[in-house]
């Protein structure tokens, strides 16, 4: 999550510098701050994380190629580009059996039942196709509506959409899911029927 956030500071910096400066200088400045933003999770933890790198990677080259062509279209997909890689993985993961949030949840908690096993799969292919929904309402937004409202889309909505998927698993979970794993639970861990004796 913090990855998250911190990949909006270079395009919040992008927006507000833009409605005073030439794109140019707007541009330039996001990219410093992209790098910063490696930097500063570099000086924070010991280390940049895969997602940091590829963010701030396509910081610069969207940035560089933005320069050459004097557009900021290009620089707004950033977003766009970043959550289409995301959402291949994940439905990449699916796809072969092995989906990330099943590997994910294992570094996490350890092993975990088989059947939690088939919802963490679940989370990871609806988690997927969140991403690319929004990927597609970023790139309307960068090609069609204004810089502030190609922000809002970034920020505001793409955590909307997150958060209502997360809603939406806890009350899967609460309401649907856990009477079913409590009941398999008990019913495996219910001591066998002793087998009759032979007369």
């Amino acid at each position: 999550m913090q990855s998250l956030l911190l990949s909006l500071v270079p395009l919040v910096v992008f927006w507000i510098v833009e409605a005073y400066a030439p794109l140019h200088v707007a541009l330039i400045i996001a990219m410093l701050f992209g790098v910063g933003e490696s930097a500063y999770s570099y000086w924070r933890h010991g280390a940049v994380d895969r997602l940091t790198m590829i963010s701030t990677l396509l910081v610069l080259v969207t940035g560089a190629l933005s320069l050459i062509f004097h557009s900021g279209v290009l620089f707004k997909l950033k977003p766009a580009i970043f959550e289409v890689l995301f959402a291949a993985m994940l439905l990449g993961s699916y796809a072969v059996g092995r989906p990330m949030l099943v590997a994910l949840a294992k570094q996490q908690i350890g092993e975990i039942p088989p059947s939690r096993v088939g919802y963490f799969g679940g989370v990871t292919l609806r988690m997927g196709i969140n991403f690319l929904i929004h990927a597609g309402i970023t790139v309307y937004a960068a090609l069609r509506l204004s810089t502030g409202a190609w922000l809002f889309v970034k920020g505001v909505i793409s955590y909307g959409m997150l958060g209502l998927q997360v809603a939406g698993e806890i009350l899967y979970i609460r309401y649907i899911l856990r009477p079913r794993w409590q009941s398999r639970d008990e019913t495996e861990s219910a001591p066998p029927h002793p087998e009759p004796r032979a007369r």
